[in-house]
């Protein structure tokens, strides 16, 4: 059989997402994917459509992988994601778009990349240590049926405000990265990659919420949620370091739920990085359930920025 690696061309986004959520089902990856998700990525103008490529088998596209590029802390890296169906792993599609991961990789003067493995699937795995990747750290993916409603109550001395489009962005940009400072794969992000996130489908400005002490805002929480499928995401919470271990992000969490119980969301998704354990306890405290677990590898290309 023929197989042919090509780049995706813009005009092709449309039918290219189709193929993707139809590669997605035969491999049982649950991710959905709609034209906003990758107009988003596009917005930020930095070369993803020359990284995203689909794999056609006789002229059927069967596979798919795209990276986007992430800088932070002084070093650039790919995040890389590929899907290639059970029945097709022998057939060197992952070793193909690896290559031209690689190759794009040296042409943009990337330090590393990464990618995730789910725990258990032994041929990824193998696939990926084989090739020099190294394991960095965990990923879980924890759920929560039924939202349900509370009344939390939060910690004296702290209060909360609302969420402006027209003037918060930079605020809701310097929290996250006080928030995610240190942490696995952190990317800062600016004012204008949350201007680009207000014109997503999914964001909703009364799904953000700024936890103040004073003048400061300490901590924040942005929920989202697509109302046909019934299912929400805790999207992003984050305290600031000098702030943790006060019950904020508890009650962050509580304000999610509440957040969706009220749009009627019948399930809740999250995912935790590894090295997050308080996160990670915190969910479980609220019956949430690990549905899937990632193993994060790493494959180093500069061996000056270690």
């Amino acid at each position: 059989m023929e197989t042919k690696i090509e780049k995706l061309k813009e005009a092709q986004l449309a039918e290219a997402v189709a193929a993707i959520n139809d590669i997605n089902r035969s491999d049982e990856v649950k991710r959905r994917y709609s034209i906003s998700d990758f107009e988003t990525l596009l917005a930020r103008d930095d070369g993803f459509m020359d990284r995203f490529l689909v794999c056609h088998l006789q002229e059927k596209p069967v596979a798919y992988s795209w990276c986007r590029l992430l800088e932070g802390r002084g070093q650039r890296w790919f995040s890389w994601q590929a899907v290639v169906p059970k029945n097709l792993r022998s057939q060197g599609i992952g070793s193909l778009f690896l290559e031209r991961i690689l190759a794009k990789a040296k042409e943009e003067r990337v330090d590393f990349v990464t990618t995730k493995a789910l725990i258990g699937q032994h041929d990824a795995t193998y696939f990926l240590k084989k090739r020099g990747f190294v394991a960095a750290t965990n990923f879980w993916t924890l759920e929560h049926d039924a939202p349900i409603k509370s009344s939390p109550e939060l910690p004296e001395g702290f209060a909360t405000r609302g969420y402006i489009p027209g003037t918060d962005a930079p605020l809701l940009a310097d929290i996250y990265n006080r928030s995610f400072k240190g942490q696995f794969g952190f990317q800062p992000i600016s004012s204008s990659s949350v201007r680009i996130l207000h014109h997503h489908p999914h964001f909703d400005p009364e799904g953000v919420i700024f936890i103040i002490r004073g003048e400061a805002i300490v901590g924040f929480a942005r929920a989202g949620c697509d109302p046909g499928e019934k299912v929400g995401w805790a999207a992003t919470m984050g305290v600031d370091s000098a702030y943790r271990g006060r019950g904020l992000g508890h009650w962050l969490l509580l304000w999610i739920m509440n957040y969706l119980h009220d749009r009627g969301i019948e399930r809740l998704e999250v995912t935790v990085e590894g090295e997050n354990e308080g996160a990670l306890k915190l969910f479980l405290s609220e019956k949430f359930k690990v549905v899937e677990h990632n193993i994060a590898f790493k494959l180093q290309l500069n061996p000056d920025k270690l």
